[in-house]
């Protein structure tokens, strides 16, 4: 690499650490090209990216971030041996957690290191515990769900009440009161 190259390939980690929202180290070591392909075609399907630049170059533009990027300088510390960035570059970072944790199970070889999310240093466990969760639509199915669970006890409640004090059934279908008899 020429010291052009190299600094364009600092301007754009450097980009990347500024504008993705969450950021993963991964040690790429052992890994054949066949896997790495799949690695980037599973995080593109989830708008994330997989780069891999020299670690000397990606140590200086995590010092560009220093100011602008919360623990970076910690984040730092382990761009030694076969490492690769993984950026998220959407509002899709859970889903590509789960992607990411999927294929570290299946590939032995890749190992996450940690990772940048929402302004905090985040280890591998708790990237583990991240990729557990449900995912947004089922957590919102859940909510959903929770607040219906009252509403339809109390109109049941309120139903069987009617019922007892009318003396006969109240028809669901016609909300007309039929008699026992």
């Amino acid at each position: 690499m020429n010291r052009q190259q190299k600094e364009a390939a600092v301007a754009n980690v450097n980009e990347l650490f500024r504008t993705s929202p969450a950021a993963f180290l991964v040690k790429y070591k052992g890994l054949t090209v066949k896997q790495l392909q799949a690695l980037r075609r599973g995080l593109r399907a989830q708008n994330g990216m997989f780069t891999v630049t020299k670690a000397r170059l990606m140590k200086i533009a995590a010092e560009k971030n220093i100011d602008n990027v919360k623990h970076i300088d910690i984040f730092k510390e382990n761009f030694r041996e076969q490492v690769g960035l993984v950026f998220s570059r959407g509002d899709n970072t859970p889903a590509l957690i789960k992607s990411l944790v999927t294929f570290a199970k299946d590939n032995e070889q890749l190992e996450i290191i940690a990772g940048l999310f929402e302004q905090r240093l985040i280890l591998n466990d708790e990237i583990r515990m991240l990729a557990s969760l449900p995912s947004r639509e089922v957590l919102l199915a859940m909510l959903a769900g929770t607040l219906q669970a009252p509403i339809a006890a109390l109109a049941r409640a309120l139903n069987e009440v009617l019922t007892q004090r009318s003396g006969g059934t109240l028809s669901a279908a016609t909300g007309t009161e039929e008699t026992n008899g």
